[in-house]
Formats: C-alpha cells, sequence, structure tokens
C-alpha cells in the first residue's frame, strides 16, 4: 500500500497545482503561527466563539490566507524573475514559428503567381 501511494501521490497531475502546493508547504510551514495568531487576536478572540466554531473557522481561515499569500508572492516574483521555459513549451513554440514561417511562404508564392 505505501508503494501504491508513493507512485500516485508523487505525479505531476498538474504543473501549475503542484508548483503551488508544492512551493506553499516550505512557506506554510515558517508563517502558519503568524497567521493563527492574527486570526485568532483579530476574529475569534473579540467575538468569543465557542472552541468547536473557532477551530474551524481557524482553521479554514488560516488555510486560505496562506494560499492566497502564496500566490500573492509567487506572482510578484514572477514578474520580477520570469521562469525558465520548459522544453514542451520551447518545442510548441518552435513548431508556431515553423507554421508561420510556412504560411508566410505560401503567402509570398501565391502573390509571386498572381
Amino acid at each position: 500500500m505505501a508503494w501504491i501511494m508513493h507512485y500516485i501521490c508523487n505525479q505531476k497531475f498538474n504543473d501549475t497545482f503542484y508548483r503551488i502546493m508544492n512551493g506553499s508547504s516550505m512557506y506554510a510551514y515558517l508563517s502558519h503561527y503568524l497567521w493563527i495568531i492574527l486570526v485568532a487576536v483579530l476574529i475569534i478572540r473579540p467575538y468569543q466563539i465557542p472552541f468547536i466554531p473557532a477551530l474551524i473557522i481557524e482553521v479554514l481561515i488560516v488555510n486560505a490566507v496562506i494560499i492566497l499569500s502564496y500566490l500573492l508572492i509567487d506572482w510578484l516574483i514572477s514578474l520580477c524573475f520570469p521562469r525558465p521555459k520548459t522544453p514542451e513549451q520551447k518545442e510548441k513554440e518552435m513548431k508556431e514559428k515553423e507554421a508561420a514561417k510556412e504560411e508566410e511562404e505560401k503567402e509570398l508564392l501565391k502573390d509571386e503567381k498572381s
């Protein structure tokens, strides 16, 4: 069972989701206590929310804030430092350039014949 989970859970099903979840895990580890305290001080304590609802609110809000703040940080970093292109993206660009050149050559041949 452990080998099956290891095989399934370590696959990239979606590159963007994989990058965000892997990248945000370290950020979440480093920042989760800050967000827990902020939510507790700003929401839970002032409204004197009982334990079980407070726990649910805390978990949901803290996880949402961690993901959203990581997405913001990731977006800002990608503006400053663009990600390198994958081999698949490079290959796709080459095919598009070749197709554009072929179309241009066909149009030139049609113009010459006319």
